[in-house]
C-alpha cells in the first residue's frame, strides 16, 4: 500500500508541469521566429542573434524572457545619452561631511 501524496506536493508538481508546458510552447513560437527574415525580426525589435540566444536557454526555462530583456536593453540604450558621464562638483564646492574630507575654514 502506498502513502497518499500530500496536497502541497501535488501543487508543486502541477506548477512544474504548467511552467514546463508554457516554456515548451514559447520555445516552439521562438523557433518559428528563426524562420523569419532579418527585416521581419527588425520590425519587432529583435535580431537573429537574440533568437539564437533565446533558443540556447535550458530546455525547461522560458526563452521569451531572453527576448524581452534584449528588446528592453536596446530601448534603454536608445534613450540614454551616448556617454553615461556623471559630472561631480569639485571637492572644494561640496559641503564637508563626517565621512568626507574636512575643509579648512
Amino acid at each position: 500500500m502506498s502513502a497518499p501524496v500530500s496536497p502541497p506536493l501535488i501543487g508543486r508538481i502541477a506548477g512544474f508541469v504548467a511552467r514546463t508546458w508554457r516554456a515548451m510552447s514559447f520555445r516552439r513560437e521562438i523557433a518559428e521566429l528563426a524562420t523569419w527574415t532579418d527585416s521581419q525580426l527588425d520590425d519587432i525589435g529583435l535580431t537573429r542573434a537574440d533568437v539564437r540566444r533565446a533558443l540556447r536557454e535550458p530546455l525547461f526555462s522560458d526563452p521569451s524572457r531572453v527576448l524581452r530583456n534584449s528588446v528592453g536593453e536596446r530601448r534603454l540604450a536608445r534613450d540614454e545619452p551616448a556617454l553615461n558621464v556623471v559630472v561631480l562638483p569639485a571637492a572644494a564646492d561640496r559641503p564637508a561631511t563626517r565621512r568626507g574630507p574636512q575643509l579648512a575654514a
